[in-house]
């Protein structure tokens, strides 16, 4: 806020205030995810945009990728009806995930989510300020979805 950055979501994407801050939701499309070692590729739909003054950027196509290395989150990055392309937007942290579920769904809960470093640059350059740094704390996550045992 006092950036004068103001948030909102990119359809079907939504953002919810409740006690604990602000719940930001996607959809997820697809994906694969190997249970026994956590290494998971999942996308999604919908993003969030940041707007100040008449600078908007745009971040959507969301992809979880865990590989148990680096841990990230990209996005599709659209400044002013420009693509600037995919880049690493969250850090993911699993250390305290805990890892669950039922049937043929998977709950994964309290995954530390942290500003990249090629986001924070990123963020820095479009709206011309320093304070957006690698490893900003943004909150965390919790990831439902449905397994197709297929695959």
């Amino acid at each position: 806020s006092s950036l004068k950055v103001t948030p909102s979501a990119i359809a079907p994407g939504r953002l919810v205030a409740n006690a604990k801050g602000v719940l930001a939701a996607f959809r997820i499309t697809t994906g694969a995810v190997d249970i026994g070692s956590l290494n998971a590729e999942i996308s999604h739909e919908g993003g969030l945009a940041l707007t100040a003054g008449t600078t908007r950027v745009e971040l959507s196509s969301f992809a979880i990728e865990l590989d148990g290395q680096e841990d990230i989150l990209t996005g599709l990055a659209v400044v002013n009806d420009s693509l600037a392309g995919r880049i690493p937007l969250f850090n993911l942290g699993l250390g305290g995930a805990k890892v669950g579920g039922n049937g043929n769904v998977l709950k994964v809960d309290d995954v530390g989510v942290t500003l990249n470093k090629v986001a924070a640059e990123t963020l820095n350059k479009i709206f011309g300020v320093t304070a957006f740094t690698e490893n900003f704390p943004i909150g965390t996550a919790d990831v439902r979805a449905i397994l197709d045992n297929r695959h």
